[in-house]
């Protein structure tokens, strides 16, 4: 065989080799990030959110059909919730398939927290395969630092707040919400953010708050820095999309903390 002919084979197949492996994914990191042994602890075990991790096999035809609800349930879920996917046909991900026990594809497993200072226990997830019902199953496990106002008397308003504004030095982040409850969305920023913001959450029924911030719109952000007063609160009234919003709180907040394993 020519040289050159023997050349032209090993490049055909090397590209072959290369488009096969990238074939062998089903997800990509704009959709679902893909767990290694190297990735797994810090994105899993040191993560304050709630974690959904899929382990799956690419020639799977049931992790075929599930791709595009995970997919969607990883989107709709983003700003609480994180969706990573582990693919057992890797090589690399053998050991950590093993260590999970995984038996069949694809396999859902929960990962919450039971202790601050421990590694988060698996659930298997048995419900069924719908985004909500997958979001659902994480939400149960979404903890939250936002802070409420219980206001007994009228008198006690002003107390109150400047109670909260004087939590810490860290900027104060209020919602100012109509809804009956805290959104998930402002559960998982206070999760994420809760050392670089004190978050607490108003409701458009407790008048006498929201009279007093003269708020006339919801839902309303509102940031006020440590040691200011209502009056130079910064307004937040735009888009209420993830993004949108982590752009603004950005802005303001105390700067990241380091950890040690991260120096």
């Amino acid at each position: 065989m020519r040289p050159t002919l023997a050349l032209n084979l090993i490049c055909l197949l090397l590209v072959n080799s290369i488009h096969f492996c990238i074939a062998d994914s089903l997800y990509s990191r704009a959709d679902v990030v893909e767990l290694t042994p190297k990735n797994f602890d810090s994105l899993v075990h040191k993560s304050p959110y709630p974690v959904v991790v899929e382990f799956y096999a690419p020639w799977c035809g049931h992790c075929k059909s599930l791709a595009p609800i995970y997919k969607s349930a990883a989107k709709s879920g983003a700003s609480h919730v994180k969706l990573y996917a582990v693919n057992c046909d890797d090589q690399n991900n053998r050991s950590l398939c093993s260590k999970y026990g995984i038996q069949g594809f694809p396999t859902l497993k929960g990962f919450f927290a039971s202790n601050d200072n421990e590694e988060k226990i698996p659930i298997d997830y048995n419900g069924a395969r719908e985004s909500k019902a997958i979001l659902d199953f994480a939400r149960t496990y979404l903890k939250s630092k936002v802070k409420r106002f219980k206001i007994e008397k009228p008198q006690d308003v002003q107390e109150k707040i400047k109670k909260f504004l004087t939590l810490s030095n860290a900027p104060n982040a209020l919602l100012f919400t109509d809804k009956s409850s805290i959104p998930n969305m402002w559960k998982g920023l206070s999760v994420g953010y809760g050392e670089r913001y004190i978050f607490g959450a108003i409701f458009s029924h407790q008048e006498s708050l929201v009279k007093e911030f003269s708020v006339t719109k919801y839902p309303t952000i509102m940031v006020i820095k440590n040691g200011d007063t209502i009056d130079k609160a910064i307004r937040y009234e735009d888009e209420m999309d993830y993004s949108s919003v982590v752009k603004f709180l950005k802005k303001y907040a105390l700067p990241k903390q380091i950890k040690k394993e991260e120096l």
